[in-house]
């Protein structure tokens, strides 16, 4: 020692007290992490996240002080800063506490480092909650490789990873994927910890896991998780850490689910009481469980305690920039409340203040759509609402969101919307979609069943409580290859397979009181009333007004809608003075919910005391009703006109007629504009629809034509006329532009290399007429949904009308009856036909509207009564169009209708002598005769050889320009098609007629006799054109069919049919009310029908039948004339003002300039003779309609019975 060097000796002293030092002070430091990391445990179980955080804090600050803002050893404390911020629901801040970390590791030690993964779960887990859903998808992977190229997946850090692929496929509505992640993520963590730990750390997933059952109404699931998770915090005195607080708020949602209000306000409460206390007032947390509460008091009809609430929440939210979404979502609450109480103009500020939040978030934003189409439904923005309707169903499908609120909020909205749209049928098929859900269904026992649930992960553990969870990744790989062993697993309870959408709705609804199943029972009244079966309507909502009572009260808003359609079945059923109890106990739930009695809802209802009071002809009654009622602010155009409409309509009965006229003429004026504005783009069935649901205004404008007489007013009798051709418009010449439009849009689209879907759109209206004369039998052996079929031919005709864009609404001028007059000559006069009814239709009649070239108004007629003119007249008229009819030379005429003096008599007397040219548009039982028929006793001649009358579409064509056709002479002529493999034989050969031989729920099936003089008629017609240099192609026996004419790529000058044609009045069976598919023509494929299958028929889209809702679409571009020489082709349903029916119409929109076509049964050599004798003076005259009237005088010489000269007219 001695020896030893000192300088040497005092180093080592001095290194040896440095290391004693050193030592000292890492066990202090030791010691203090410790001492910390303790401190923050204990103040998470007791839920003191105040001190908590302040704790993270001082840690931060001492870190800050001591290494720096960028030292790796800022990673920690930085993290566990940004956790206790998760807890307390401050997701932004914890997100940038998150990011720090992030930034520190990546410019140290690298993105490989565990940490970096840690830290970048906690960020994931607040950006999901923010709202930030797509952008988390590439950080899951990053982590994912972080753990994979480091440490592995085995280990606790990568449950947190599972959880969060849980929480992303849970927003992003993949329920099924998200349970298989959290319960990798719950096994992981279980084997991982120890049991204190477990629920300290990470039972949230199990929290999270019954938030995703209550999503999914799998409420009993997630309680039975949740009271037993509460019990064991509570056992191990965790009742106060925020996961307990947490399970509070969802024991509230899942008793808030199934409608256990009680139940749910209790947990509600505690979970508010004990966040005030740990967090205060003004903290996002207390937002969350004030908006929760202010839910159950909507389900209530407490709207003006919600609404406090609501508004206090969002006055929360709005102080943190970074809650954007769930701001959103309670802005979106206030709107359905303010909706609720009719405040409309608030409704909608909040509902764009929502979109403008929600505009910056991927997250599927349902609520915004959801109140978007209801706000839309109550301007009358019907076409936006459906859109946003389709879509967001569309959206909810997709992600399996069947069983969400939302999903059956949107159907039941969808169902009002088609029934208010006149949708009947397709109310009553998204309904029963719906109601689907609503029923639970067996689960299949087949081996391949359960093999194929494990292949795709679809099995599940069924306990939760005794902590021994079934490896999911392992029971998909097993290898099973007994049913038993499969049956035994289920049997035991070991696995449970998960629950389909239908079984997880079904377990929810079937037979409960539920406010969702309540909505769909009223959906279903709604639907009865719409088809007029009041009286099931009317049981089902006295039903439904039981439960909502028992369950609430009698002040719920509900009750509302229940009064409301009630007393409309009861005016069904005839029972006034009931209906007038329900609709005042309308009003009385209006006022006791403070509704505003300034808004629809309540307008409506006071609307329909004052049309029972005006039915009932208490006149001062509803005119006091109608004094209160503020209608003119009202912005949906169509609840507008219709009050204007009635109170017109009280305004006549009062005789006020100045008034009423004044206020009828502005508020059709104005319903015609609504229409222009927002139909231009629905499919032809949906316009077709829609305005025979809203024609309550034209009928109360016809009622007071009606009521007057000829002692209407000029300005009436004007808009009289203006409306038919208005109406007409609205249909033929649109239709015809639409189509021309949808082809120049097909020609470019192929220019450039792309499909139109055009030809899509023509398949399956083929499919839908196939299927319509088809057997219920044979429909379900295709397995088609016809009304998928059917709209997907409305979506695809309005979207293909969209792209096309060639409307340019407002730079068309309305067409009017003085536009016509200066069309006509001296000697020309142009007529309409109107069946008017009184306003109950009780009463109805026929008037004539004339005018020429110098009327200051049109002259009306009144014609005769309805029922006389479509009775005694009509069949004393068809007794000439038949051949074994006697002469109608009548030695008395007593008590006998005339047909010339009943159906143009009175016409005759206001038309001069000089003027002998007639246009005239048929209504009602006019589209059955042929005027030209009718002979006047007093001179002995038929009308046709006394004047020229010229039937027409509409007298409006009279404006349209003659067609530009090419000078090509070409000519299509289709005639005697197979028919003979049917056996019936008709008592006349030489007739052309068509018998129906089907049973109500069989395919319709036709008897056709062989037509051979349809050939000759064809040979012959032939011969004549040709003679005449034009270019002919015929088409007879196994060529003449159906095929031919829809792949028809030119179109003929001259197109002539000769074959069976048909009208069936009312059609057995049918999938669509649609007038069109009741008539049509016969083809060659039709003697097949028997022989083919079902499935064939469907997919070719030929059965021998062209409907006339097929024959638009037949390519007659430039079409001069068409000749359809069939039986009864010139038919259609006897409606009243519309003309849209019929292969006229059909033929017209697909271009044909002029039609002859038949009223009756025709015989076959009269019609060869008439056909060849008028193409014969059409080449000598090249005047269609002289050369037509010159054919018949010359047939009516030779056969002095109409049956065989006049069955044919000429149409344009």
């Amino acid at each position: 020692m001695n020896n030893c060097n000192p300088q040497k000796w005092s180093l080592l002293i001095a290194s040896i007290l440095l290391l004693c030092a050193n030592i000292n002070s890492f066990a202090e430091n030791n010691k203090e992490h410790k001492f910390y990391k303790d401190s923050l445990i204990t103040l998470r179980e007791k839920g003191k996240l105040e001190d908590a955080l302040q704790l993270t804090q001082n840690n931060v600050d001492e870190v800050i002080k001591e290494f720096g803002l960028s030292s790796i050893r800022m990673v920690i404390p930085l993290i566990d800063r940004g956790k206790i911020r998760l807890e307390r629901q401050e997701f932004g801040m914890g997100a940038e506490d998150f990011k720090q970390a992030l930034r520190i590791m990546k410019n140290s030690t690298g993105w490989l480092y565990p940490d970096y993964a840690v830290a970048l779960n906690y960020l994931i887990s607040c950006s999901l909650r923010l709202g930030h859903f797509q952008s988390v998808k590439p950080l899951i992977e990053e982590v994912e490789l972080i753990f994979e190229k480091t440490i592995g997946t085995d280990n606790i850090n990568y449950s947190h990873t599972l959880f969060n692929k849980a929480l992303f496929e849970t927003l992003a509505g993949n329920y099924l994927d998200a349970e298989i992640h959290y319960f990798e993520a719950i096994e992981i963590a279980k084997n991982k910890t120890d049991l204190q730990t477990y629920f300290r750390e990470y039972s949230i997933y199990e929290v999270y896991l019954a938030d995703l059952y209550i999503q999914q109404y799998r409420n009993t699931e997630a309680i039975h998780i949740l009271k037993f998770l509460y019990e064991n915090y509570k056992n191990q005195q965790l009742n106060n850490s925020s996961d307990a607080t947490r399970i509070l708020l969802l024991l509230g949602d899942a008793n808030r689910k199934i409608e256990h209000f009680p139940e749910a306000l209790f947990y509600y409460n505690q979970y508010e009481a004990q966040v005030t206390r740990l967090l205060g007032e003004e903290h996002n947390a207390h937002a969350v469980g004030i908006t929760r509460i202010a839910k159950v008091y909507v389900q209530q009809s407490k709207l003006n305690l919600a609404k406090a609430l609501f508004i206090k929440a969002e006055s929360i939210y709005k102080k943190d920039e970074t809650e954007k979404i769930r701001r959103l979502l309670v802005l979106l609450d206030l709107a359905d409340v303010y909706i609720h109480l009719g405040n409309y103009a608030l409704a909608n500020q909040h509902l764009e203040l929502a979109k403008e939040l929600g505009s910056s978030s991927s997250l599927p934003l349902h609520n915004i759509l959801l109140t978007s189409a209801r706000l839309n439904i109550l301007y009358g923005r019907f076409i936006e609402a459906e859109l946003q309707l389709s879509e967001l169903l569309n959206i909810m499908e997709r992600s399996h969101m069947e069983r969400s609120e939302y999903f059956a909020k949107a159907t039941e909205m969808s169902v009002h919307l088609n029934i208010m749209l006149g949708r009947v049928d397709k109310a009553e098929e998204v309904l029963n979609r719906e109601m689907t859900l609503l029923n639970t269904i067996q689960l299949e026992e087949s081996v391949s069943y359960f093999k194929g649930l494990i292949t795709k992960g679809r099995i599940i553990p069924k306990k939760y409580d005794d902590r021994s969870v079934v490896n999911s990744s392992l029971i998909k790989q097993k290898e099973i290859k007994s049913e038993s062993y499969l049956k035994g697993l289920v049997t035991k309870g070991r696995i449970l397979p998960v629950k389909t959408k239908t079984e997880i709705a079904g377990s929810v609804f079937k037979s409960d009181t539920t406010l969702i199943y309540i909505n769909e029972l009223l959906s279903r009244a709604k639907i009865l009333e719409a088809k007029k079966n009041y009286a099931l309507a009317s049981e089902l909502l006295t039903n439904v007004e039981d439960m909502v009572v028992h369950k609430f009260s009698k002040k719920h808003h509900v009750l509302i809608e229940i009064y409301q359609l009630q007393g409309k079945n009861l005016v069904g059923l005839e029972n006034k003075k009931e209906a007038l109890d329900y609709l005042n106990k309308a009003i009385n739930v209006c006022d006791l919910l403070n509704i505003n009695n300034d808004k629809i809802l309540y307008l409506s209802i006071q609307k329909a005391m004052a049309e029972i009071y005006m039915s009932d002809n208490e006149l001062d009654k509803a005119s006091a009703l109608y004094e209160q009622i503020n209608y003119k602010s009202l912005e949906n155009k169509l609840i507008k006109t219709d009050f204007e409409g009635d109170i017109a309509y009280l305004y006549a009965l009062q005789g006020n007629w100045k008034e009423a006229e004044e206020m009828i003429i502005s508020a059709t004026q104005e319903r015609l504009v609504f229409y222009r504005e927002t139909l231009n783009y629905s499919s032809e069935d949906e316009k077709r629809l829609y305005l025979q649901k809203t024609k309550t205004l034209f009928d109360h404008f016809y009622a007071m034509i009606y009521m007057k007489g000829e002692e209407s007013s000029g300005e009436m009798l004007s808009h009289c006329y203006n409306l038919q051709l208005e109406y007409r418009d609205f249909f033929l010449t649109e239709g015809q532009k639409r189509k021309q439009q949808l082809l120049a849009f097909k020609k470019e689209r192929l220019d450039q290399g792309y499909p139109s879907y055009l030809n899509k759109m023509y398949s399956l209206k083929s499919n839908i007429a196939t299927l319509n004369y088809m057997s219920t039998k044979e429909r379900k052996e295709i397995g088609v949904n016809y009304y998928n079929v059917m709209d997907r031919i409305n979506n695809l005709e309005k979207v293909l009308v969209y792209a096309a864009d060639e409307y340019e609404v407002a730079t068309e001028e309305a067409i009017n009856w003085e536009k016509i007059q200066r069309k006509l000559e001296e000697d020309q006069v142009a007529i309409e036909i109107i069946k008017l009814k009184s306003i109950e239709a009780k009463e109805s009649k026929y008037i004539a509207l004339i005018i020429d070239n110098e009327c200051a108004i049109p002259t009306i007629v009144d014609i005769g009564e309805t029922n006389f003119l479509e009775t005694e007249a009509y069949f004393q008229y068809s007794k000439q169009t038949t051949p074994y009819s006697r002469s109608l030379v009548m030695k008395s005429t007593k008590g006998i209708a005339d047909p010339y003096q009943t159906f143009w008599g009175p016409i005759q007397k206001v038309i001069t002598e000089n003027q002998k040219e007639v246009f005239i548009c048929a209504d009602g039982v006019y589209n059955l005769i042929n005027l030209n028929i009718l002979k006047n006793r007093e001179t002995g001649k038929f009308l046709i050889e006394e004047m020229d009358i010229k039937m027409m579409t509409s007298t409006g064509e009279l404006l349209l320009d003659k067609k530009e056709t090419s000078d090509e002479k070409n000519a299509l002529l289709v005639g005697n098609p197979i028919f003979n493999e049917n056996k019936y034989v008709s008592k006349s050969e030489n007739t052309r007629t068509v018998v129906d031989a089907s049973e109500d729920d069989a395919a319709l099936e036709f008897m056709l006799d062989p037509l051979p003089g349809t050939e000759v008629e064809v040979i012959e017609s032939s011969k004549l054109l040709k003679e005449n240099g034009w270019e002919v192609e015929a088409l007879m026996q196994e060529k003449a069919t159906e095929l031919f004419l829809k792949r028809m790529k030119k179109s003929p000058k001259v197109l002539h049919i000769a074959t069976h044609g048909f009208f069936i009045n009312e059609l057995p069976n049918s999938i669509s009310n649609n007038e069109l598919l009741r008539s049509g023509l016969f083809f060659s494929e039709i003697s097949k029908r028997n022989q083919r299958d079902a499935k064939e028929i469907y997919s070719s889209e030929v059965d021998g039948i062209l409907t006339a809702y097929e024959a638009k679409e037949v390519n007659l571009d430039n079409t001069e004339l068409l000749i359809l020489s069939a039986c009864q082709s010139g038919l259609a349903e006897v409606t009243d003002g519309e003309g849209i029916s019929g292969l006229q119409y059909a033929f017209r929109i697909a271009g044909a300039e002029t039609i002859i076509m038949s009223l009756w049964s025709v015989d076959d050599f009269a019609t060869q003779k008439l056909m060849t004798t008028f193409y014969k003076k059409w080449f000598e005259t090249g005047d269609k309609y002289q050369a037509f009237k010159e054919a018949q005088l010359v047939l009516m010489n030779e056969y002095k019975k109409p049956y065989y000269w006049g069955a044919f007219v000429m149409v344009n």
